[in-house]
């Protein structure tokens, strides 16, 4: 009914600068110990502050920070705290957002030995892939990614069964699975979207609930994104992608925004496995699959890949170990499931 439409003006409602939200943080922690009897320390707001700036892009201030610094709060009365401190607020972000206290912490630095133990003890055979692994979470441990996409946009290319799908787990883990409660890796399957009209179980279709990928995003803003076989999809699915890694949202069939901002989006394909194994074949980045990711992808969607990762064939004693390392795991569940009973 456009007549209806007509009959009211739109206001717009510019968000606050950076100096009202702060005096309003003020005014509200003015209120905790007025009321509640709570301090909330000055270093507690600016650091609250910092997080939302960088983290949670998606929302605005000041209804974000006054929506968190309650959440605080409601914990420190029900422990009875009487103060709400810069360790406080940092642990309630790792339990919203599951990443470590390392990444949101300026002044600490990243343990590269941690880090390589970490992810050795579930990637076998791979010293390549986790160079570049690595090169990522130091890049956005320091803040240089773009703030306005994804964290990164991955392609892992490589044979089957050589861990590309263990690897997008274990980045999950190190990344998100600090204090999330749902398991942040969000795993679709692109072999079910082989046709034109698959693309409404990504967006959802009108009359019915929204598509897989944006409800999901929604319920977990932190996660990784394991688009697995990426190559089996049709080319609308990339070309609706193309704005997912360009600008970091998605717009569904209503026109709502889903935001990506704090997503790793990982790609998983065997392109190039073929050329790979051919005499002399070398990309002159000495990735070995990159030219037949080149081939199969238009220009515009393979330059908005950040990394195409190359992972190699397992030789005989990789894969004993990884073989060792999934019995133990079996044996460690048996011999918890005996215990509980």
């Amino acid at each position: 009914m456009p007549q209806f439409v007509e009959l009211f003006e739109v206001v717009r409602v510019s968000e606050m600068t950076s100096a009202q939200t702060k005096r309003l943080l003020h005014y509200f922690q003015q209120r905790a110990e007025r009321h509640y009897e709570v301090t909330i320390e000055r270093e507690a707001l600016d650091i609250a502050y910092l997080l939302l700036s960088r983290f949670e892009r998606q929302e605005s201030f000041p209804g974000k920070a006054i929506k968190f610094l309650n959440h605080c709060l409601s914990d420190a009365l029900l422990y009875q705290r009487a103060q709400v401190t810069q360790s406080h607020v940092i642990a309630e972000f790792v339990k919203r957002s599951g990443l470590p206290e390392i990444i949101l912490r300026d002044d600490l630095l990243l343990d590269e030995q941690h880090l390589s133990e970490f992810f050795e003890s579930r990637i076998i055979g791979q010293p390549q892939a986790l160079t570049y692994i690595y090169q990522m979470i130091q890049l956005f441990k320091v803040g240089l990614n773009d703030p306005h996409k994804p964290i990164s946009t991955l392609l892992f290319a490589g044979p089957t069964g050589v861990g590309k799908t263990a690897c997008a787990h274990a980045i999950a883990d190190y990344f998100f699975g600090q204090g999330q409660r749902r398991r942040p890796l969000i795993h679709l399957d692109m072999s079910e979207f082989q046709h034109p009209i698959h693309i409404e179980r990504l967006l959802g279709a009108r009359g019915q609930s929204a598509g897989r990928l944006v409800e999901q995003v929604r319920e977990s803003p932190f996660s990784v994104i394991l688009l697995d076989e990426i190559e089996k999809a049709h080319p609308v699915v990339f070309d609706v992608l193309l704005s997912v890694f360009d600008e970091g949202v998605l717009y569904d069939v209503f026109g709502r925004a889903t935001y990506f901002y704090n997503t790793i989006i990982i790609m998983t394909s065997n392109l190039g496995v073929n050329q790979s194994r051919s005499m002399g074949f070398t990309s002159p980045s000495g990735n070995p699959f990159l030219e037949g990711v080149k081939a199969f992808f238009r220009p515009e969607f393979f330059n908005r890949i950040d990394n195409v990762i190359p992972f190699s064939a397992l030789d005989q004693e990789q894969i004993t170990l990884i073989t060792r390392k999934e019995l133990d795991e079996i044996s460690s569940k048996i011999y918890s499931l005996w215990g509980q009973r």
